[in-house]
C-alpha cells in the first residue's frame, strides 16, 4: 500500500498478508509526504499485518515525513521480533490500543519499541490503586499508581480521589489494623503512592490537610478523636503520651492540672 500527497487517510478492518517489497522500503505500507507542512495523514484501525517483508527498512511500515497512527491493530510475532519493522523517518508514529481510560490492551511492543501489536478488541482494567487518565494504553505499566494523598478504590479507575483532611491513604486495611483491649484500631501510617482506601486517622493522631498519606501524632498531653484534623489538650486530671490513644485518668498519687 502506497499513500502520499497529503490529506487524511484511514484503513479499517482489513488484513495485509504476505506483503513483500524485495527491492524497496515498506513491505506492507509506504507513507510519504512532499514536506512536513503538507504531511500525509494515515490511520490504521483494526488491521492485521501478517508475514510482511522488505529488502530494506520497514518490513511493515516505512513512514517518510507523514503522520501515522496504528490503533487496535495486530502484527505477526515473527515480524515484531525484527528491528526496524516499523520505520519512521522525520514524521510521527503512534501505536495504541482502542482501550478507554482506566484500561490497557493485550499488546506486545516491537523489539525496538517503535510500535506495538495488540490483540484486537481486548482490554484489561488497571488494578485498584492505579489509574490511566488517557485512552489507548498498550501495557499494564501504562497504569500509574495513585499519587501521594490520592487513592483509586476500584479496578479500572480513570481518575483518582483526594483523601480528605483527618484521613490517610493505605492500600491494605488489614496491614495497618490491629486489636487492642478488644478494640479494632489502625496505625495511622499510610503509603506515599498506590493507595486504594482513605481511612480516618486513629485516636491520638490527626491530619490537618487533605491529601495526606499518614497521620501525625498528637503531642504529649493532647489527644484527638477518630478522624481529627487537630489535637486538643487533655482536661485536668487526665494525661496522654504523644500519639498513643485518648486522654486517660492519672494514676493514684499523681495529678495533672493542665496539658
Amino acid at each position: 500500500l502506497y499513500i502520499s500527497g497529503g490529506g487524511s487517510n484511514t484503513v479499517q478492518r482489513t488484513s495485509m498478508t504476505r506483503s513483500v517489497a524485495l527491492n524497496a522500503v515498506g513491505g506492507a505500507v509506504l507513507a510519504s509526504s512532499d514536506s512536513l507542512e503538507h504531511a500525509t495523514g494515515l490511520e490504521f484501525d483494526m488491521v492485521v499485518f501478517d508475514e510482511a517483508g522488505s529488502g530494506y527498512s520497514g518490513r511493515v511500515l516505512y513512514n517518510f515525513w507523514s503522520d501515522v497512527a496504528v490503533i487496535n491493530s495486530h502484527t505477526s510475532y515473527d515480524v515484531l521480533m525484527l528491528e526496524r519493522s516499523f520505520m519512521n523517518v522525520g514524521g510521527t508514529l503512534s501505536c495504541t490500543s482502542a482501550c478507554p481510560p482506566g484500561q490497557f490492551g493485550n499488546c506486545t511492543a516491537t523489539i525496538d519499541n517503535a510500535c506495538a501489536s495488540c490483540e484486537i478488541g481486548t482490554c484489561h482494567q488497571c488494578e485498584a490503586g492505579k489509574t490511566r487518565l488517557l485512552p489507548g494504553a498498550i501495557l499494564e505499566t501504562d497504569c500509574i499508581p495513585a499519587p501521594e494523598g490520592y487513592y483509586a478504590s476500584n479496578d479500572g479507575m480513570s481518575t483518582v480521589e483526594m483523601c480528605i483532611a483527618g484521613h490517610y491513604v493505605v492500600n491494605d486495611v488489614d496491614a495497618v489494623s490491629y486489636v487492642e483491649d478488644g478494640v479494632n484500631l489502625t496505625s495511622g501510617i499510610g503509603m506515599a503512592s498506590g493507595g486504594t482506601v482513605c481511612l480516618p486517622c486513629p485516636v491520638g493522631t490527626y491530619a490537618p490537610h487533605a491529601g495526606g498519606y499518614s497521620c501525625l501524632p498528637c503531642p504529649a498531653g493532647h489527644s484527638s478523636d477518630l478522624g481529627s484534623v487537630s489535637c486538643t489538650a487533655c482536661p485536668p486530671g487526665t494525661s496522654s503520651q504523644g500519639g498513643i490513644g485518648p486522654c486517660k485518668k492519672c494514676h493514684p498519687g499523681r495529678v495533672s492540672s493542665s496539658a
